[in-house]
């Protein structure tokens, strides 16, 4: 049996998982360079530079219902699992899937940002900015913000001391920062490091919780664009509980 004709109007599409955008990032080649699609978009609105809304289908299938589709297609159960997934066009600039209506009069109408380059992102990783060395710290980190974040989010969450044995670790550390999905910072105790990397995921543009033991009455950092949660060391469920609500929101905007 032939193959359909692609409808007119469609472009090839190409889904990229997050492994293919480290390969590119290290490699600097396109994106899908190796292969040919069988996925192809059919863009029916332009909202604006940023966003698109469109149908995906096969070459060799019509467009699927959803009940076919999401047990098909690898992106379609990934984005089900809350996973970030991306496309790409012209291997060259990335889409990321913001919004399904499965409602929708069919085909399925798909929802897509377009993306930074430099602000892709590995999912669940985060980067936590603080002094180390400092006893109620390194506790408040090893055993109440770290667990927490993997236990309730699945979120790695490092530190610049994960790198201790890097030989090139300021290096190591920026690219963390650029990678993460969010930064946490505490700015309780005054540290030139601390505020260094502050400074650098700020001018990155990334996500960025800060949080302070309320003790401390002054910030040291401009908290305008900043989301600040000020916590009591005895009670450490409220900065938790706040955590993850803020975590949750910035997700729910990307």
């Amino acid at each position: 049996m032939s193959q359909p004709e692609v409808p007119e109007g469609m472009f090839p599409c190409w889904y990229i998982k997050s492994e293919e955008i480290e390969r590119v990032k290290k490699s600097r080649k396109p994106y899908a360079d190796y292969k040919n699609t069988e996925n192809y978009f059919l863009l029916t609105n332009r909202i604006d530079n940023t966003f698109i809304q469109g149908n995906i289908a096969r070459r060799d299938k019509e467009f699927g219902l959803l009940n076919n589709v999401l047990h098909q297609y690898d992106y379609l159960i990934e984005f089900l699992k809350h996973q970030v997934v991306y496309f790409t066009f012209d291997r060259i600039n990335l889409y990321q899937l913001i919004e399904l209506y499965p409602n929708a009069p069919r085909p399925i109408l798909f929802t897509l940002k377009r993306i930074d380059p430099l602000k892709v992102v590995k999912p669940n990783q985060g980067f936590m900015i603080m002094p180390f060395h400092q006893a109620n710290l390194d506790q408040l980190y090893f055993t109440e913000v770290k667990p927490f974040l993997k236990n309730q989010l699945g979120i790695e969450l490092l530190r610049a001391d994960d790198f201790r044995n890097n030989d090139i670790i300021i290096e190591t550390i920026y690219n963390t920062i650029r990678d993460s999905e969010f930064i946490i910072a505490d700015t309780t105790i005054a540290n030139k490091n601390a505020f260094y990397e502050l400074g650098y995921a700020s001018a990155m543009g990334k996500e960025i919780i800060m949080i302070q033991d309320k003790t401390e009455q002054k910030l040291f950092f401009d908290r305008a664009h900043i989301r600040v949660i000020f916590y009591d060391i005895s009670d450490i469920p409220s900065l938790q509980f706040e955590l993850k609500a803020t975590i949750e929101a910035i997700r729910a905007k990307q």
